[in-house]
């Protein structure tokens, strides 16, 4: 479960690194530093294939989900409730996913002296697109002033496309962000 490789190319490419910024005005060192500088470095990108198993349990807001999908609950007595309420509840999903991901990798190390120490190293940059299919949706009922109300089917397909970030693997800085 998780990413497979299928295919991995690696390319030279140059990388433009700016050392002096017109922000910077008045400064004297300024006439002695270039704008820019291009550091010649290795581009991977790698395409891969994902799919695994997922399961989860979640507090969730019944509200949203009863507008965004159309269903409403059903008490035993053949009430509805209005989507309109505010509604939380528990959500139990097993399942699964498939999809593709593309991982562009920047091979680079700068390190202009031993003051300063390496200043860039390895940035990675991972896109994805997952369907994920959930068979098993268990939705908790809702009991309110003494009431059972069921809920309907709920959708059990839906679609996560998202990217994580990896700046200078020496120093703790890493981000991961997931769109749904």
């Amino acid at each position: 479960m998780g990413t497979y490789h299928i295919k991995d190319e690696e390319r030279d490419t140059e990388t433009k690194f700016i050392l002096y910024s017109k922000r910077y005005k008045g400064d004297k060192w300024a006439a002695t530093v270039p704008l820019h500088t291009i550091i010649p470095t290795k581009m991977r990108r790698i395409f891969g294939a994902r799919f695994g198993a997922m399961s989860y349990t979640s507090a969730v807001n019944y509200s949203s989900i009863m507008k965004e999908q159309g269903v409403t609950l059903i008490s035993s007595e053949g009430g509805e409730m209005s989507p309109e309420e505010s509604v939380y509840g528990n959500m139990s999903v097993l399942g699964f996913y498939i999809g593709g991901s593309m991982s562009l990798i920047k091979n680079v190390a700068v390190q202009p002296d031993k003051i300063y120490g390496t200043l860039v190293n390895d940035l990675i940059f991972t896109t994805f697109f997952d369907i994920n299919f959930t068979p098993v949706v268990t939705v908790d009922d809702i009991y309110k002033d003494g009431i059972l109300y069921v809920s309907e089917p709920i959708q059990k397909v839906y679609w996560e496309p998202g990217q994580a970030l990896k700046a200078n693997s020496t120093a703790p800085l890493a981000g991961h962000m997931v769109v749904r």
